[in-house]
Protein backbone atom coordinates (compact mmCIF):
# COMPACT_ATOMS: atom_id res chain seq x y z
CA UNK A 1 0.00 0.00 0.00
CA UNK A 2 2.78 2.32 0.90
CA UNK A 3 4.54 1.48 -2.34
CA UNK A 4 1.45 2.37 -4.41
CA UNK A 5 1.02 5.68 -2.55
CA UNK A 6 4.69 6.55 -3.09
CA UNK A 7 4.36 5.76 -6.82
CA UNK A 8 1.34 8.04 -7.17
CA UNK A 9 3.15 10.87 -5.35
CA UNK A 10 6.18 10.42 -7.63
CA UNK A 11 4.00 10.49 -10.77
CA UNK A 12 2.20 13.66 -9.61
CA UNK A 13 5.54 15.32 -8.83
CA UNK A 14 6.83 14.49 -12.31
CA UNK A 15 3.64 15.80 -13.91
CA UNK A 16 3.94 19.01 -11.90
CA UNK A 17 7.57 19.47 -12.96
CA UNK A 18 6.66 18.78 -16.56
CA UNK A 19 3.88 21.37 -16.42
CA UNK A 20 6.21 23.99 -14.94
CA UNK A 21 8.81 23.33 -17.59
CA UNK A 22 6.23 23.58 -20.33
CA UNK A 23 4.90 26.87 -19.00
CA UNK A 24 8.40 28.36 -18.95
CA UNK A 25 9.19 27.18 -22.45
CA UNK A 26 5.97 28.69 -23.87
CA UNK A 27 6.55 32.26 -22.47
CA UNK A 28 7.55 34.76 -25.26
CA UNK A 29 11.13 35.69 -25.29
CA UNK A 30 11.80 39.24 -24.22
CA UNK A 31 12.20 41.44 -27.26
CA UNK A 32 15.52 43.14 -27.04
CA UNK A 33 15.32 46.91 -26.98
CA UNK A 34 16.67 48.34 -30.25
CA UNK A 35 18.62 51.49 -29.87
CA UNK A 36 17.33 54.03 -32.37
CA UNK A 37 19.79 54.50 -35.14
CA UNK A 38 20.83 58.08 -35.44
CA UNK A 39 19.15 59.84 -38.38
CA UNK A 40 21.69 61.18 -40.73
CA UNK A 41 21.19 64.91 -41.14
CA UNK A 42 20.77 66.30 -44.68
CA UNK A 43 24.04 67.86 -45.67
CA UNK A 44 23.86 71.64 -46.34
CA UNK A 45 25.67 72.56 -49.50
CA UNK A 46 27.18 76.01 -49.23
CA UNK A 47 27.66 77.38 -52.69
CA UNK A 48 30.70 79.56 -53.18
CA UNK A 49 30.00 83.24 -53.66
CA UNK A 50 30.08 83.94 -57.37
CA UNK A 51 31.68 87.18 -58.39
CA UNK A 52 30.05 88.88 -61.37
CA UNK A 53 31.98 88.42 -64.54
CA UNK A 54 32.67 91.67 -66.33
CA UNK A 55 31.03 91.56 -69.74
CA UNK A 56 33.08 92.62 -72.67
CA UNK A 57 30.02 93.15 -74.85
CA UNK A 58 28.62 96.64 -75.43
CA UNK A 59 25.22 97.62 -73.98
CA UNK A 60 22.28 96.91 -76.27
CA UNK A 61 21.06 100.49 -76.01
CA UNK A 62 23.14 103.36 -77.24
CA UNK A 63 22.79 105.67 -74.26
CA UNK A 64 24.32 108.55 -76.15
CA UNK A 65 21.52 108.45 -78.68
CA UNK A 66 18.88 107.75 -76.04
CA UNK A 67 19.93 110.80 -74.06
CA UNK A 68 19.53 113.06 -77.08
CA UNK A 69 16.17 111.75 -78.23
CA UNK A 70 13.26 114.04 -77.36
CA UNK A 71 10.64 112.85 -74.91
CA UNK A 72 7.19 111.80 -76.06
CA UNK A 73 5.78 115.11 -74.85
CA UNK A 74 8.43 117.05 -76.76
CA UNK A 75 7.78 115.07 -79.93
CA UNK A 76 4.07 115.81 -79.59
CA UNK A 77 4.80 119.51 -79.15
CA UNK A 78 6.95 119.56 -82.28
CA UNK A 79 4.35 117.72 -84.35
CA UNK A 80 1.65 120.17 -83.29
CA UNK A 81 3.91 123.10 -84.21
CA UNK A 82 4.66 121.57 -87.61
CA UNK A 83 0.94 121.11 -88.29
CA UNK A 84 0.28 124.76 -87.42
CA UNK A 85 3.07 126.02 -89.68
CA UNK A 86 1.78 123.83 -92.52
CA UNK A 87 -1.66 125.43 -92.10
CA UNK A 88 -0.09 128.88 -92.40
CA UNK A 89 1.81 127.90 -95.56
CA UNK A 90 -1.21 126.31 -97.25
CA UNK A 91 -3.37 129.32 -96.41
CA UNK A 92 -0.63 131.57 -97.75
CA UNK A 93 -0.74 129.67 -101.06
CA UNK A 94 -4.54 129.81 -101.18
CA UNK A 95 -4.33 133.56 -100.55
CA UNK A 96 -1.85 133.99 -103.42
CA UNK A 97 -3.89 132.04 -105.98
CA UNK A 98 -7.38 133.04 -104.87
CA UNK A 99 -7.44 135.69 -107.60
CA UNK A 100 -6.28 136.02 -111.19
CA UNK A 101 -3.56 137.02 -111.63
CA UNK A 102 -1.98 135.60 -108.49
CA UNK A 103 -1.39 138.18 -105.82
CA UNK A 104 1.62 138.80 -103.64
CA UNK A 105 1.38 139.51 -99.96
CA UNK A 106 3.25 142.78 -99.87
CA UNK A 107 4.44 144.04 -96.54
CA UNK A 108 4.23 147.70 -95.65
CA UNK A 109 7.00 149.39 -93.68
CA UNK A 110 6.61 148.56 -90.02
CA UNK A 111 4.53 145.42 -90.64
CA UNK A 112 5.19 142.39 -88.46
CA UNK A 113 4.07 138.77 -88.60
CA UNK A 114 0.89 139.93 -86.88
CA UNK A 115 -0.05 141.89 -90.01
CA UNK A 116 0.46 138.82 -92.17
CA UNK A 117 -1.85 136.91 -89.82
CA UNK A 118 -4.44 139.69 -90.09
CA UNK A 119 -4.37 139.51 -93.90
CA UNK A 120 -4.74 135.73 -93.92
CA UNK A 121 -7.66 136.00 -91.50
CA UNK A 122 -9.32 138.76 -93.51
CA UNK A 123 -9.05 137.13 -96.94
CA UNK A 124 -8.82 133.40 -96.24
CA UNK A 125 -10.66 133.09 -92.93
CA UNK A 126 -7.71 131.73 -90.94
CA UNK A 127 -8.74 133.51 -87.75
CA UNK A 128 -7.37 131.13 -85.11
CA UNK A 129 -4.65 132.91 -83.15
CA UNK A 130 -3.33 129.75 -81.53
CA UNK A 131 -1.69 128.40 -84.67
CA UNK A 132 0.84 131.22 -84.34
CA UNK A 133 2.04 129.94 -80.96
CA UNK A 134 3.99 126.90 -79.80
CA UNK A 135 3.00 125.25 -76.54
CA UNK A 136 5.28 126.25 -73.64
CA UNK A 137 7.01 128.97 -75.65
CA UNK A 138 8.82 131.00 -72.95
CA UNK A 139 7.81 134.29 -74.60
CA UNK A 140 4.19 133.43 -75.40
CA UNK A 141 1.39 135.01 -73.34
CA UNK A 142 -0.61 133.01 -70.83
CA UNK A 143 -3.42 132.48 -71.58
CA UNK A 144 -3.04 132.49 -75.34
CA UNK A 145 -5.34 134.74 -77.39
CA UNK A 146 -8.02 132.80 -79.26
CA UNK A 147 -8.61 134.88 -82.38
CA UNK A 148 -6.69 137.22 -84.67
CA UNK A 149 -9.63 139.48 -85.60
CA UNK A 150 -12.30 140.46 -83.11
CA UNK A 151 -14.69 142.11 -85.60
CA UNK A 152 -16.09 141.50 -89.03
CA UNK A 153 -13.23 140.34 -91.33
CA UNK A 154 -13.89 143.23 -93.68
CA UNK A 155 -12.95 145.66 -90.92
CA UNK A 156 -9.82 143.68 -90.05
CA UNK A 157 -9.67 144.91 -86.46
CA UNK A 158 -7.03 142.86 -84.69
CA UNK A 159 -7.44 141.41 -81.23
CA UNK A 160 -5.32 143.57 -78.85
CA UNK A 161 -4.21 140.43 -77.00
CA UNK A 162 -2.86 139.04 -80.26
CA UNK A 163 -1.26 142.16 -81.66
CA UNK A 164 0.63 142.80 -78.40
CA UNK A 165 1.91 139.24 -78.03
CA UNK A 166 5.24 137.78 -79.13
CA UNK A 167 4.42 135.11 -81.70
CA UNK A 168 6.26 131.81 -82.05
CA UNK A 169 6.73 132.22 -85.80
CA UNK A 170 8.35 134.57 -88.26
CA UNK A 171 6.80 134.97 -91.73
CA UNK A 172 8.24 135.97 -95.10
CA UNK A 173 6.49 138.51 -97.31
CA UNK A 174 6.93 139.82 -100.87
CA UNK A 175 7.37 136.31 -102.28
CA UNK A 176 6.51 136.14 -106.00
CA UNK A 177 3.94 133.50 -107.09
CA UNK A 178 6.48 131.80 -109.37
CA UNK A 179 8.84 130.97 -106.48
CA UNK A 180 9.87 127.32 -106.15
CA UNK A 181 7.29 125.95 -103.74
CA UNK A 182 9.50 123.06 -102.57
CA UNK A 183 12.58 125.05 -101.62
CA UNK A 184 11.26 128.52 -100.73
CA UNK A 185 10.56 128.93 -97.00
CA UNK A 186 7.54 130.98 -95.97
CA UNK A 187 7.49 130.65 -92.15
CA UNK A 188 9.67 129.23 -89.38
CA UNK A 189 10.18 129.09 -85.64
CA UNK A 190 11.14 132.43 -84.10
CA UNK A 191 14.79 133.06 -83.29
CA UNK A 192 16.52 131.54 -86.34
CA UNK A 193 19.92 133.19 -86.77
CA UNK A 194 22.07 133.62 -89.87
CA UNK A 195 24.38 130.80 -88.75
CA UNK A 196 21.53 128.28 -88.81
CA UNK A 197 21.01 128.03 -85.05
CA UNK A 198 18.14 129.21 -82.87
CA UNK A 199 18.38 131.58 -79.91
CA UNK A 200 17.98 130.27 -76.38
CA UNK A 201 14.66 132.13 -75.97
CA UNK A 202 13.19 130.60 -79.13
CA UNK A 203 10.07 128.39 -78.78
CA UNK A 204 12.17 125.23 -78.35
CA UNK A 205 14.83 126.75 -76.12
CA UNK A 206 17.61 126.84 -78.70
CA UNK A 207 17.43 123.09 -79.35
CA UNK A 208 16.20 123.55 -82.89
CA UNK A 209 13.19 124.70 -84.82
CA UNK A 210 10.85 124.15 -87.75
CA UNK A 211 10.87 125.58 -91.26
CA UNK A 212 7.82 125.31 -93.54
CA UNK A 213 7.94 125.78 -97.30
CA UNK A 214 5.44 127.18 -99.81
CA UNK A 215 4.05 123.75 -100.71
CA UNK A 216 3.15 123.16 -97.06
CA UNK A 217 5.77 120.58 -96.15
CA UNK A 218 7.70 121.28 -92.97
CA UNK A 219 10.91 119.99 -91.45
CA UNK A 220 12.47 119.96 -88.00
CA UNK A 221 16.14 121.03 -87.80
CA UNK A 222 18.38 120.69 -84.76
CA UNK A 223 20.43 123.28 -86.60
CA UNK A 224 20.97 124.11 -90.23
CA UNK A 225 24.27 122.78 -91.51
CA UNK A 226 25.92 122.24 -94.87
CA UNK A 227 28.28 119.55 -93.61
CA UNK A 228 26.48 117.31 -91.10
CA UNK A 229 23.70 115.83 -93.22
CA UNK A 230 22.74 115.98 -96.89
CA UNK A 231 19.23 117.23 -96.20
CA UNK A 232 19.98 119.46 -93.24
CA UNK A 233 20.27 122.76 -95.08
CA UNK A 234 18.38 125.24 -97.24
CA UNK A 235 19.37 126.27 -100.76
CA UNK A 236 20.18 129.73 -102.03
CA UNK A 237 17.12 131.01 -103.90
CA UNK A 238 17.10 130.01 -107.56
CA UNK A 239 20.04 127.61 -107.16
CA UNK A 240 20.91 124.25 -105.65
CA UNK A 241 23.71 125.73 -103.55
CA UNK A 242 23.38 124.83 -99.84
CA UNK A 243 23.07 127.59 -97.26
CA UNK A 244 22.26 127.91 -93.56
CA UNK A 245 21.16 131.55 -93.88
CA UNK A 246 17.40 131.72 -94.36
CA UNK A 247 17.72 135.21 -95.83
CA UNK A 248 19.64 133.69 -98.76
CA UNK A 249 16.88 131.12 -99.31
CA UNK A 250 14.34 133.90 -99.98
CA UNK A 251 13.90 135.71 -103.31
CA UNK A 252 15.31 139.18 -103.84
CA UNK A 253 12.99 141.82 -102.40
CA UNK A 254 11.47 139.46 -99.80
CA UNK A 255 11.31 140.64 -96.20
CA UNK A 256 11.19 138.76 -92.92
CA UNK A 257 8.37 139.88 -90.63
CA UNK A 258 9.26 139.85 -86.96
CA UNK A 259 7.39 137.83 -84.35
CA UNK A 260 7.79 140.69 -81.88
CA UNK A 261 4.94 143.25 -81.68
CA UNK A 262 7.24 146.10 -82.61
CA UNK A 263 10.02 144.13 -84.21
CA UNK A 264 11.92 145.45 -87.21
CA UNK A 265 11.72 143.83 -90.63
CA UNK A 266 14.78 142.12 -92.06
Amino acid sequence: MKKRLLLIITILALLFLALVFKMRSTQPAATPTMAAAPIASTPVVVLPTMKPVASSSKPSVDTTIADTEPSYEEQTRRLAAEANLSSIAKTFMAYSYASEPARIFTANPGDTAHDAARELARVSGLNSARIYFVANDPKAPNPLPKVVLISDPSEAEMNPEFVNATLSVEIAANIPPNANVKTTPVAWSRGLREDGTWTSDSPFGGKGGIVVFLDGHSKWYDRLSTSSQIDNYLVIYGTNTPTVNIREALPPGAVILSAEPNGAQR
